[in-house]
C-alpha cells in the first residue's frame, strides 16, 4: 500500500508540486496500518485492496456519508440520502492504465450501494488530465462543483 501511495504522490509532484509532495517513507507503513486498524473498527468506513499476484496493486478509502438532519432547509438534495465518499485512490505505476483504478472505484460503489448510498461523489485533481477521463469517461461520474484554495 504504501509504495502506491508514494507512486500517486508522485505522479501528482509532476501534475501540480506546489499542492503535492510524495510521502515521507519513514514511518509511512505505520501510518498506513494505523489507518488500516481505524478503518476496520468503524463500519461507515472501507479500503479495498487490488492484489495482483501477491502484490498490492492499488486501494480505494472510501466512507459513508448518512443524511444530515436538518436536509430539507439545504438546497442540495443530496443532502437527503445516504452517500458513497470516494477519498483516495491510489495505483502502482506498473499497474496504472490496467484496470486496476475502475475495478477498485466499482467495488467501493458496490460496498455504498450494498450499506443504502444512493450517489456517490469523488474529488480529484482536474489539471492531472487523468481525473476527468477516469470518473467522467470511465465511470460516469459529472462535474457538479468547483472546489476553490487560496494561500492565506
Amino acid at each position: 500500500m504504501a509504495e502506491a501511495w508514494r507512486d500517486a504522490g508522485r505522479f501528482y509532484v509532476a501534475v501540480d508540486a506546489g499542492d503535492f509532495q510524495v510521502p515521507d517513507e519513514d514511518g509511512l507503513v505505520d501510518w498506513l496500518e494505523s489507518g488500516v486498524e481505524a478503518m476496520s473498527a468503524d463500519p461507515d468506513l472501507a479500503l479495498l485492496v487490488a492484489d495482483v499476484e501477491g502484490v498490492v496493486a492499488g486501494w480505494v478509502g472510501a466512507r459513508l456519508v448518512t443524511p444530515v438532519s436538518d436536509a430539507r432547509w439545504q438546497l442540495q438534495r443530496e443532502l437527503a440520502v445516504t452517500r458513497l465518499i470516494v477519498d483516495a485512490v491510489a495505483v502502482g505505476e506498473e499497474h496504472r492504465g490496467s484496470g486496476t483504478g475502475m475495478e477498485l472505484v466499482l467495488a467501493a460503489e458496490e460496498w455504498g450501494r450494498e450499506r443504502g448510498a444512493t450517489i456517490a461523489v469523488a474529488d480529484g485533481n482536474a489539471h492531472s488530465g487523468v481525473v476527468p477521463r477516469f470518473y467522467e469517461s470511465r465511470l460516469g461520474y459529472r462535474r457538479r462543483s468547483v472546489s476553490l484554495r487560496k494561500a492565506l
